[in-house]
């Protein structure tokens, strides 16, 4: 009885994704102006609020989010290679465009800005379901009780390239 109701479960969600189009194998582009209007902030703090580790980008990672206060979330974000800081970013989940939208500052090694002051990579949420949060570029996948992957498609000069981040909770 579990597979009719797995597979039921996975075609609709596939029907729901299937207004937007794939930017790679795990992520999706925002195609349609009305996509993410009805998902509130609390359905992402579900997924993200707290403290994760993990692996990819080539080093260990950490993240951080806190729950939503004033109609925002902030997290924190550091990517450990060889023993050193390589990159680091302050982010921000808020409701502005009339979506989630997660914007995010990247900082070297040494506090210097990649991004002028006045702008930050946006990924507007498309959709969320009961087991990933889907961002243009960004899938969030639940794979556990305390498990997340993420799922980034970085430009590149073919196109776009999936990197894959594995998250366990910090208790």
């Amino acid at each position: 009885m579990r597979i009719p109701v797995l597979l039921t479960a996975g075609l609709l969600m596939v029907g729901s994704a299937s207004a937007q189009t794939a930017k790679t194998a795990n992520t999706l582009a925002l195609t349609d102006s009305t996509a993410g209007l009805d998902v509130s902030l609390d359905v992402v703090s579900s997924f993200l609020t707290g403290t994760w580790h993990g692996d990819g980008l080539g080093g260990t990672v950490d993240e951080l989010w806190t729950a939503p206060a004033a109609g925002q979330m902030h997290g924190l974000f550091r990517l450990v290679r060889g023993g050193a800081i390589s990159l680091s970013e302050h982010m921000v989940i808020d409701t502005a465009a009339g979506r989630p939208t997660l914007r995010v500052k990247h900082f070297s090694s040494d506090f210097e800005a990649w991004e002028a002051a006045d702008e930050a990579v946006l990924f507007p949420l498309i959709m969320a379901d009961e087991g990933a949060l889907y961002f243009d570029g960004l899938t969030i996948r639940r794979t556990g009780d305390d498990a997340l992957t993420f799922f980034l498609a970085m430009g590149s000069p073919d196109g776009f390239r999936e990197v894959e981040i594995n998250y366990a909770r910090v208790r």
